[in-house]
């Protein structure tokens, strides 16, 4: 399975009619992920961007996907102190992600809300039991800019702080913080 296709994430989350940026910009809400038909990259025209809004509507760092399952992994850099979340997106399609799925964010199972630094303790190499927590509304109105993950971090998601790349090798998925909470 997979999407012949390469993703591209919008970092910010805003509002349709926010003064910042192009006139077209200003009509469109912002802070979702877009798949680029592989195509473009041979010359074959220009795309409509569309964003996969079960994906969630945050502020978007990068997505690897797992090419055997078509699971789509994503981080999130909202900012150093607002809290990021480590998400997955379950296609029900893995070929087409508009065909809609299922967005979740990482949680552990003890303690509850980890926090990956050392003021819990928590040393280099320490293991957790990890458990997928559902996201019942991605594509929030925004009234503050981090509500997808306050709703994943009240049902027990683990916080970070600005997420950024991400790849998939050997069957992993790897990703990286820029600084602690």
């Amino acid at each position: 399975p997979g999407l012949n296709a390469w993703f591209t994430c919008e970092e910010i989350v805003q509002e349709p009619g926010n003064p910042t940026g192009s006139p077209e910009a200003q009509t469109q809400p912002h802070g979702y992920v877009y798949p680029v038909p592989a195509g473009l990259a041979l010359g074959q025209g220009p795309a409509t961007p569309q964003p996969v809004v079960a994906m969630g509507r945050f502020a978007h760092e990068a997505v690897a996907v797992d090419p055997p399952s078509g699971i789509i992994f994503e981080t999130e850099d909202a900012g150093s102190g607002q809290g990021s979340g480590f998400y997955r997106f379950l296609p029900n399609n893995p070929r087409n992600p508009y065909a809609g799925g299922t967005l979740q964010i990482l949680g552990v199972v003890d303690p509850p809300n980890a926090r990956r630094d050392l003021r819990d303790g928590f040393l280099a190499g320490t293991w957790f039991d990890a458990l997928w927590i559902n996201i019942t509304e991605p594509n929030p109105p925004v009234s503050n800019l981090n509500t997808v993950f306050e709703e994943g971090y009240a049902k027990g998601a683990t916080l970070f702080n600005r997420l950024q790349g991400i790849f998939y090798a050997d069957r992993s998925i790897f990703f990286v913080s820029t600084s602690k909470p």
